[in-house]
């Protein structure tokens, strides 16, 4: 896959091809993602920690009940739930998505978000990334907040902040 990705249509400007493999970087992680859970791996490391970035969280509780389902449709044996794994070990970063943040963030654990920020490219809010999610930020708990904007970084990192 090259950065503008593959599919968009070849009558497209850059620019729509941009927006177009931009749009489309999720489709990676969520491959990923599912490779790890559908393997067990973490099972076998339960300190390891995996963080998604510059992918979004919407999808997110989607492809842990998919993959919850497939696996158990298919027979896998686990000692946890995809949803138990990611609570433990994978974390996940939100830039952009504001219409059900909220919601997303409380169906998959508050607990596994991190706001990200980047110098300016496609998958950043740069020069002014609070200020484009202040609607959101204010719909959020302190703890929330707090969590999202500070200390599951702190955590997943092993920052102090």
């Amino acid at each position: 896959m090259t950065w503008l990705g593959n599919g968009h249509w070849p009558s497209w400007t850059k620019d729509e091809r941009l927006a177009f493999g931009s749009s489309m970087l999720v489709l990676g992680n969520q491959r990923v993602l599912a490779s790890i859970l559908i393997s067990r791996f973490l099972e076998n490391f339960p300190k390891l920690k995996l963080v998604s970035v510059e992918s979004g969280i919407g999808w997110i509780s989607f492809l842990l009940e998919s993959v919850d389902y497939q696996m158990r449709e298919a027979g896998l044996r686990s000692e946890l739930s995809p949803w138990e794994i990611f609570e433990r070990q994978i974390y996940a970063c939100n830039w952009f998505e504001k219409r059900n943040f909220v919601a997303d963030i409380r169906r998959v654990g508050v607990g596994n978000i991190l706001f990200e920020t980047d110098y300016p490219h496609p998958t950043c809010l740069y020069p002014e990334p609070l200020r484009y999610m202040e609607d959101t930020i204010n719909e959020l708990t302190r703890s929330e907040c707090e969590k999202i904007f500070s200390s599951n970084a702190e955590k997943v990192y092993g920052l102090p902040l």
